[in-house]
């Protein structure tokens, strides 16, 4: 993706012979990281619930932190919030939540878990709804897509788990590999100095 992101102002992507995207680079590169993300995991969706059905994740919500406009596509230094909603049969108490966040290209780039901010939670019967804030997110250009898994009181207790039931987008800043902007996953907080 450097390469084109060098030396395109434009970029097509096509998905099974049609056309799935048709504008700037730094869009198309998240659109093109979604369809081999999307042909990569086809086989592995089999593993979409955990032992028991008396949870179900029934969606998850993606929105702009700061003015919580539902959006897909975000810039670098961005704050997500996740919203995910989550029925069951029967009230569960102290329930744990992990989020997982992946790219296509490098696959599991970090996940959050509840209890490491000591969030526990209770599940009451018909609906309940979490939200996870990410705050000046670190990302470059690009497509990545989310995992939600929750787990009972129990250590090894997981009631479901959906892959990939969200994704989003990092279409900005541009990709520059010229020496004048930002390439790669990550931005790394920095700061220049001269010494004399």
């Amino acid at each position: 993706m450097y390469d084109v992101a060098r030396i395109a102002e434009r970029t097509i992507v096509l998905e099974n012979g049609m056309k799935v995207f048709d504008g700037d680079t730094s869009r198309g590169i998240a659109v093109y990281d979604e369809v081999v993300f999307r042909s990569r995991r086809l086989d592995s969706l089999s593993y979409e619930t955990g032992s028991s059905k008396k949870v179900n994740i029934t969606g998850v919500t993606i929105q702009n932190a700061i003015n919580r406009q539902a959006t897909n596509e975000f810039l670098t230094g961005d704050s997500i919030k996740l919203t995910v909603s989550i029925a069951s049969q029967e009230l569960i108490q102290n329930a744990r939540c992990q989020v997982r966040i992946e790219s296509a290209s490098l696959g599991l780039l970090g996940s959050f878990s509840s209890p490491y901010s000591n969030f526990y939670f209770d599940i009451n019967p018909l609906e309940a709804a979490i939200e996870l804030t990410l705050e000046n997110i670190p990302l470059l250009v690009g497509a990545y897509f989310v995992d939600v898994a929750i787990f009972g009181p129990q250590p090894a207790e997981l009631l479901d788990n959906r892959q990939s039931i969200v994704n989003f987008r990092i279409v900005g800043p541009r990709w520059d590999v010229l020496g004048f902007g930002l390439h790669g996953t990550f931005l790394f907080e920095h700061k220049w100095n001269l010494v004399k």
